[in-house]
């Protein structure tokens, strides 16, 4: 209805036919309540729904909210995505007949805690029996409360590992190779101030990385080169990036020694900026050794 002031008011009408004696329809005997203040809620609760949905939607993770009762009364895109469900099969559905439609094979955790009504962190491997998603995630579940500690809802948030986990499996896999490469390995910050240095490292040239992280990287300068020969190195890693050549360097006993050195520079964005060199080397002492005895007998 408006108003006479022009105002927009809700109201709840009901009303009921009205007959005289004989059974005529004389007109009808209503009522009307005013329920603006009901409808002005209700709005600004779709509107508070539309915008949690919108803003959750964002994340990665599967995030859901819960009743009481168990029920699901939001979800994001990530829960459906993961989960394969839809809103129509979700909204309104209870949370345990959703994600254990055959029962629970074994008591499952992240049920015992929502029962319990306690916040929890729960990580379960793809061959939990209670895991319903059968690959390895975490789950985090928050109890909602009132301003007196009672409590409202359950916020659920799910976490999937596995591309961490590859992640992890290949970060590791490159670190064993590195490792155990026969390779000698430097890397430097942009200001050449070490800040690693891999097992071969040690092995080529005596130095254990206690000797040689947060010093130059000139510690193992022979001065057997004059100024020109490193002044076209940095040339060429400023110019192309990348430099390789041999070069004469000098053991922790003094003992100078030939090797094989590829420099590569480390950019961290798109304007080019070097974070890194990465030094990789080999000792070719023997390789120089065996051609001067090759020579010899020429």
């Amino acid at each position: 209805f408006q108003r006479k002031d022009g105002r927009v008011t809700w109201v709840y009408g009901q009303a009921v036919a009205d007959v005289n004696e004989q059974g005529e329809h004389i007109g009808f005997v209503g009522s009307i309540t005013d329920i603006t203040e009901r409808k002005l809620a209700e709005q600004l609760l779709a509107k508070s729904a539309t915008e949690w949905i919108y803003a959750m939607d964002f994340f990665e993770d599967a995030i859901y909210l819960i009743d009481l009762d168990d029920k699901v009364v939001r979800a994001n895109r990530a829960f459906y995505q993961m989960t394969g469900l839809t809103p129509e099969t979700t909204i309104g559905h209870d949370i345990t007949t959703l994600m254990h439609p055959h029962g629970e094979s074994a008591p499952c955790p992240v049920c015992q805690a929502r029962h319990a009504r306690r916040d929890a962190n729960i990580i379960m491997e793809a061959d939990d029996p209670t895991n319903p998603l059968k690959h390895p995630i975490e789950i985090m579940l928050r109890v909602t409360r009132n301003e007196v500690g009672e409590p409202l809802g359950v916020l659920m948030g799910v976490h999937d590992l596995t591309r961490g986990r590859q992640a992890e499996e290949k970060l590791q896999l490159a670190y064993r190779m590195v490792e155990g490469t026969a390779e000698g390995i430097m890397v430097t910050d942009a200001d050449q101030t070490i800040v690693w240095v891999n097992p071969a490292f040690t092995r080529i040239t005596q130095y254990l990385p206690e000797d040689v992280i947060g010093g130059k990287s000139n510690i193992l300068k022979s001065g057997r080169h004059d100024p020109e020969f490193y002044q076209t190195m940095w040339a060429s890693l400023a110019w192309q990036g990348y430099w390789q050549g041999e070069i004469w360097n000098r053991r922790k006993d003094g003992e100078l020694y030939p090797e094989w050195l590829s420099i590569t520079a480390v950019k961290e964005d798109k304007k080019g900026t070097v974070c890194h060199y990465v030094g990789i080397f080999s000792d070719i002492s023997q390789q120089k050794q065996d051609k001067m005895l090759l020579l010899n007998q020429l």
